[in-house]
């Protein structure tokens, strides 16, 4: 499993931060513990979804930048509301393109942020939404990308070659 960065949460609720920059990474996880929010930091999607589908700690909301090698935020905020639709998801991008917003929003984000991101923005928006999580349908989530994880891994083994 790719290395990422982990801080204990001060009020209990975790966000999972998926940002490719390492400096925008970092900038994340200090305002979030500064905000008094556990995170745990990947810097791309494959890694956030493995760890995610694991089920090994409780996730609150999902805070991902949308431009990334591999597979973008955008379409891991579609892959994670397919198992988990309560779970808030937030984007952060440093590009104004009505677009992708218009495609964030459709996809069930919960809100857009543009780089570079004030502290009292992201905390604003977060403390809207990680207040709403019912665990009970967190739980059920977690199970779903477990299952979602194993049915991604046996697809990539099924494949015939071309």
């Amino acid at each position: 499993m790719p290395i990422h960065y982990m801080m204990p949460a001060v009020s209990g609720k975790m966000v999972v931060v998926v940002e490719d920059d390492e400096a925008m990474r970092s900038y994340l996880n200090e305002v979030l513990t500064s905000g008094g929010y556990g995170c745990r930091s990947f810097p791309n999607s494959a890694a956030a979804l493995e760890w995610l589908s694991s089920g090994k700690e409780r996730v609150d909301l999902v805070l991902s930048d949308v431009n990334m090698p591999g597979m973008n935020g955008l379409d891991l905020l579609r892959t994670v509301k397919t198992v988990a639709p309560d779970l808030p998801f937030i984007l952060i991008s440093g590009r104004r393109d009505f677009h992708i917003v218009r495609n964030a929003v459709l996809a069930g984000a919960a809100g857009y942020l543009l780089k570079p991101v004030p502290p009292a923005d992201l905390l604003s928006l977060i403390s809207e939404h990680v207040n709403t999580v019912d665990s009970g349908k967190l739980e059920a989530a977690k199970e779903a990308l477990k299952r979602y994880s194993k049915q991604a891994k046996l697809s990539r083994f099924s494949a015939s070659p071309k």
